[in-house]
């Protein structure tokens, strides 16, 4: 198995909607390849007028034999 971690910073405002694609869109074509999402995180954890957030994901493929 195979962990995966990504971090991405969003300009003010804008985390719901990319959440919702994330939810809606994203998640669905990686879990057809066997792709999993165990964790997501958002910093800070709401939208405040005028600072950016970041969104951290940590996943996991499971298509490769652990050691």
């Amino acid at each position: 198995m195979i962990r995966v971690c990504g971090e991405n910073p969003h300009a003010p405002g804008r985390i719901a909607l990319v959440l919702d694609a994330l939810d809606r869109l994203y998640l669905p074509v990686c879990a057809a390849r066997g792709l999993t999402l165990d964790q997501r995180w958002v910093s800070p954890p709401m939208a405040v007028p005028g600072l950016p957030n970041t969104l951290r994901l940590l996943g996991r493929d499971a298509s490769y034999p652990e050691n």
